[in-house]
């Protein structure tokens, strides 16, 4: 009987490493250690709710590093990986206790500021930019540089969290378009009549 309550506690606590181990791999990065696109998504969900009964304002900034693929092409994946491993770190290091951060794509990273307005955003968005341009460089020497977009919620439930991110989204485009290395903050949405 004793062989059999070992063997059934040690069954019990593999399972549950095995479902803690699944459970990072769902919500964090393989990578960078970040949050996943699908946690950043549920965050903003939740965030324009509680923006929406308390009125507080919350932005979002969608980041993007600079011609990503030449670092790649150029140096292999590895020396990328090791580029985005040190984006993160500056990400975390930059940002205020409060926000989220999450790689959504392979140099695409998400941050959600709660409780902030635009022009906050921008200013913390600016500081990681410049972080990153002076302390960052590719093994040939180059500094990398990042683009950003800002949106705030619009203070409307009609603006959804959804929205938000998407006009981040046109503002981060925006920034690449217009010269990239910048901070570029969306134009708000006309309020609902």
């Amino acid at each position: 009987m004793l062989q059999y309550k070992l063997a059934l506690i040690r069954d019990v606590l593999a399972i549950n490493l095995m479902n803690a181990k699944l459970s990072r791999v769902a919500y964090h990065d393989a990578l960078t250690g970040l949050r996943t696109r699908r946690v950043m998504e549920e965050a903003i969900a939740e965030e324009h709710a509680r923006s929406t009964r308390n009125g507080h304002p919350f932005c979002v900034t969608m980041v993007d590093v600079d011609n990503f693929k030449s670092v790649n092409d150029r140096h292999g994946h590895p020396a990328g990986d090791k580029m985005l491993l040190e984006l993160a770190g500056i990400l975390r290091a930059n940002a205020r206790a409060y926000d989220l951060i999450a790689r959504c794509g392979g140099d695409e990273f998400v941050l959600l500021m709660p409780e902030t307005p635009l022009d906050v955003a921008a200013a913390v968005a600016e500081r990681i930019r410049h972080r990153v341009e002076s302390d960052l460089t590719v093994p040939d020497g180059r500094q990398v540089t990042i683009s950003c977009g800002v949106a705030e919620w619009a203070g409307e439930a009609e603006d959804t969290g959804t929205a938000v991110l998407r006009r981040a989204d046109v503002a981060l485009y925006e920034a690449k378009r217009s010269g990239r290395n910048r901070v570029v903050p969306a134009v708000a949405p006309a309020p609902a009549k």
